[in-house]
């Protein structure tokens, strides 16, 4: 039968819409439902955040500024972010949910966003924030590959309805691939000359893509 649950509507806890993702997701691979993604920083995403600060040290970049929430994963991101001085001048990491991202992202335009970059935790993979705050250029580190085959099972597999999410793949299929920083763009092609070949949409936001501009991360 139809497994009835929306990712994008609003709830009453700070995960709603990623939680609902993740049952969905757990649900569609005929797997015990487990707890909401917000309730712990899982091994890939901790990585994920460490190569991540790693990549950004190897890059210059001195000061880190991490906005997150008082959810258990958040509260334990901030613990893997270290080796960066605080700043506001250099990179900012968003490590909460949904709701706290999307309020942070929305402060942010063109001119106020920090000189070294906007970064997401991988959990913030999620289209309606990709699409609707491109403007900021995100950046995510994440611990798979979002063009991979067993990806694009988890992407097959969800109704027409449902966007596609970071947490909610985890939860699909669990396998981790070689960590990257990934840039996200609206537009659906990046030039060729880049060295980006990937024709049409990832699946990931409408009319927009991801492309890897690091090597694997190293944790």
């Amino acid at each position: 039968g139809e497994v009835l649950v929306d990712a994008n509507t609003t709830a009453p806890v700070p995960d709603g819409p990623e939680c609902a993702s993740t049952l969905l997701a757990e649900q569609l691979a005929h797997k015990p439902l487990g707890p909401c993604p917000s309730e712990h920083l899982g091994d890939q995403d901790a990585r994920a955040l460490e190569g991540l600060v790693g990549w950004l040290r190897s890059r210059g970049v001195t000061e880190l500024k991490v906005l997150g929430d008082s959810t258990k994963r958040s509260v334990a991101a901030g613990l893997h972010v270290r080796g960066l001085r605080s700043g506001t001048h250099g990179a900012l990491l968003l490590t909460g949910s949904w709701e706290s991202a999307a309020r942070e992202l929305a402060t942010l335009d063109r001119a106020r966003v920090p000189e070294d970059g906007v970064y997401l935790a991988p959990w913030l993979l999620t289209g309606p924030i990709l699409q609707t705050y491109a403007t900021a250029a995100p950046l995510l580190a994440l611990p798979f590959d979002p063009h991979s085959p067993d990806v694009r099972a988890y992407l097959a597999t969800l109704p027409a309805w449902e966007s596609p999410t970071g947490a909610g793949y985890e939860a699909f299929s669990g396998r981790s691939h070689l960590m990257q920083v990934w840039a996200t763009s609206p537009a659906s092609i990046f030039p060729k000359d880049l060295g980006h070949a990937h024709a049409g949409t990832t699946g990931w936001f409408p009319g927009g893509t991801l492309a890897a501009i690091s090597r694997p991360l190293i944790t």
